[in-house]
Order: C-alpha cells, then sequence, then structure tokens
C-alpha cells in the first residue's frame, strides 16, 4: 500500500491544521464550554447528592423536580462566572461594548436560556420521569447553540 504523503510530511501538516483548527471561535467555544458544563454538573451533582438530594427515585416527582430547580440554579450560578471569565478573555473580544454592559448582555443571554432550558430539565422530570442527571445534560446541551449566536453578534466584538 502506498503512502499518499511522506511521513515527515504528515506529522507537519498535522500539526498546521491542528494549530489552525485550536485557533477558530467555535472551537475555542466548545471547549470553554466543555469546562463550564464540567464545573456546572459537577456542582449539580455535589448539590443533589449531598446538599439538596433529588436524585433519589423514591421521592415525589414534584419535590425531586422543585429541588432539582434549585440544585440547577446554584450550579448555574458558578458555571456562568466561570463562563464569562473564559468568554472574555479566551473566546471572544471584548470591546463591543463597556464591560458592565458586556457582563449584564452576557448574564441576560445566559438567564434566556437557561429558564428555557431548566423549563425543558423539569418537563423531562415531571412527564418522562426522565434521571436528574440527564436533565441536566439536556439543559446544558440546549443552551449551547443560542448562547454561541447571541454572544457572538450581540455580546462580543468577532
Amino acid at each position: 500500500m502506498s503512502q499518499i504523503l511522506p511521513t515527515s510530511v504528515a506529522p507537519n501538516q498535522f500539526r498546521r491544521i491542528a494549530s489552525q483548527l485550536w485557533q477558530t471561535q467555535w472551537v475555542r467555544y466548545l471547549v470553554a464550554g466543555a469546562i463550564a458544563a464540567t464545573i456546572d454538573l459537577v456542582v449539580f451533582h455535589l448539590l443533589a447528592t449531598w446538599v439538596i438530594p433529588c436524585v433519589d427515585s423514591n421521592q415525589a416527582d414534584s419535590l425531586r423536580s422543585l429541588r432539582f430547580m434549585t440544585d440547577k440554579t446554584l450550579a448555574f450560578l458558578i458555571a456562568n462566572a466561570a463562563s464569562f471569565w473564559l468568554n472574555s478573555h479566551w473566546v471572544f473580544e471584548s470591546g463591543r461594548h463597556r464591560r458592565s454592559t458586556e457582563l449584564v448582555l452576557f448574564v441576560s443571554v445566559s438567564l434566556l436560556s437557561y429558564g428555557g432550558g431548566l423549563q425543558l430539565g423539569r418537563y423531562l422530570i415531571e412527564h418522562f420521569a426522565t434521571n436528574s442527571h440527564v436533565a441536566a445534560i439536556t439543559c446544558i446541551g440546549a443552551a449551547t447553540a443560542l448562547n454561541y449566536i447571541i454572544r457572538k453578534t450581540v455580546v462580543f466584538r468577532c
């Protein structure tokens, strides 16, 4: 079997492609989002397991849903602070607005998508008896694309 490229060229091309890909904004956004999502899920898990339990399937779904909202909200606040820092320092370029305006817009967009995701999570728990962790992951997934588009076009300079 013949090689398309000599072996000495392939690693250089791979490094160049990897470097170009890493420089793209959406890849940095996904990495920053993965970090924020990890923070969100870890904090949610700690709260939901030990502080305000909502993972016990023996609880009534209405109580579990209420506790889920409390745990998810606290986790969101911590993860969103990390997300703002990552987005404003690494993913996007600040300067479209004053820093305080960027923060208000960032949090507003986050709250809008969070509210929609939270209701989706509650709906999944109450109507489909979905596992609380699956509902939490669904909330994060539902918000990602919406947040990127609005943050890129409204909040930060591109």
